[in-house]
């Protein structure tokens, strides 16, 4: 049971990591906010762009922990005869709450914020750069907002798909750029490395 606990939060602490990088990455917003739009225009599920919050969890595993450390606690058998005759409405109840997910009320509010992040990051960006330190805290103030959201693993696999077809676009444009300066310009490899560090 120990093993299957520690696989899983390696698996969690994996994901974070993976949704961090994705969070700086601005195509990953645009993408993001694109599919929330198709979702209040009717074209896509809520739980198909976001499935919960990753602070809130933390702030229940917190409670759960404090839980745990002030031990167990005198059960009332009287109280739980009459539970467990009430048992029967309560699962009618939930049968009746219908499917359970995020509030869409507060994931409203972070994509509203989440928009405005972007909006600001592209007009800094217009301006002064990729390098600018404007833009550099734009972008950790979008990817604050991004990490928050717990997205399916569906749009996360797309959301990677995507940034590794830019990484890898980047690079065959280097590997061109490589061989127009030292094979057909003759320029020697070395020089050419040095001269492209920073670019």
């Amino acid at each position: 049971r120990e093993g299957e606990i520690a696989i899983a939060k390696r698996i969690e602490e994996g994901l974070s990591q993976v949704q961090a990088a994705l969070g700086v990455f601005p195509l990953s917003t645009e993408m993001l906010l694109a599919d929330y739009e198709a979702h209040k225009e009717g074209k896509k599920r809520l739980a198909e762009i976001v499935v919960g919050f990753n602070d809130l969890i933390e702030e229940a595993d917190a409670a759960a922990a404090a839980l745990a450390a002030a031990g167990p606690v005198a059960v009332d058998e009287d109280a739980v005869d009459e539970d467990d005759d009430e048992d029967g409405d309560d699962d009618a109840a939930e049968e009746e709450a219908g499917p359970t997910g995020p509030d869409p009320v507060e994931v409203a509010t972070r994509m509203e914020n989440l928009a405005n992040e972007y909006a600001k990051f592209k007009k800094i960006y217009a301006k002064n750069g990729a390098e600018h330190k404007l833009v550099v805290k734009a972008r950790e103030d979008m990817a604050a907002i991004f990490t928050t959201l717990k997205l399916p693993l569906p749009l996360t696999d797309a959301l990677v798909t995507q940034l590794r077809g830019v990484v890898n676009g980047i690079k065959d444009h280097e590997r061109k750029v490589l061989h127009l300066a030292t094979t057909v310009a003759r320029m020697p490899r070395k020089d050419f490395i040095r001269s492209w560090e920073g670019n």
